[in-house]
């Protein structure tokens, strides 16, 4: 199965400056604007609201395996950048569950839900199984019928 490829730096600015109404120049501005705000603050940690956090974080020294040799060998403490993804982001990702935006650009609150009272779960209906489409059955080949002489 192919694996659709990612969007380019060129197709993200042309959707941006599609979907704000602004000339490409000034969405590639704010991308790359937004980029290098994000190298210089993440040293103290830089949140992109709905995406996730860039952050920096100490690992200490440890011990580790040379996977050739077996050998044990002391792993150096130093400093990697990592991206903690927003809860928000994980579920319209994962589930589907895509924020529904409004006119002013900021996500639209859902009305609180009435709860219902709470059933016993006996009271509870099963969920019915899924039928299997039927396939037609596979034809057995013909057999030929033996010539009398």
């Amino acid at each position: 199965m192919a694996q659709a490829k990612p969007m380019t730096k060129s197709q993200i600015i042309d959707h941006l400056a599609e979907k704000t109404d602004v000339p490409k120049k000034t969405a590639k501005q704010f991308v790359e604007e937004l980029v290098m705000l994000s190298y210089k603050e993440a040293k103290k940690s830089f949140t992109i609201p709905g995406l996730g956090k860039l952050l920096v974080v100490s690992r200490k020294k440890r011990k580790g395996r040379n996977p050739a040799t077996g050998a044990i060998i002391q792993i150096p403490a130093k400093k990697v950048l990592k991206f903690r993804v927003a809860k928000a982001a994980k579920d319209a990702i994962l589930e589907g569950k895509m924020p529904v935006v409004k006119d002013n650009g900021k996500p639209a609150k859902k009305a609180a839900a009435p709860k219902a009272a709470a059933k016993p779960a006996a009271t509870k209906k099963a969920a019915a199984p899924k039928k299997a489409a039927a396939k037609p059955a596979a034809k057995a080949p013909a057999k030929k019928a033996a010539k009398k002489p």
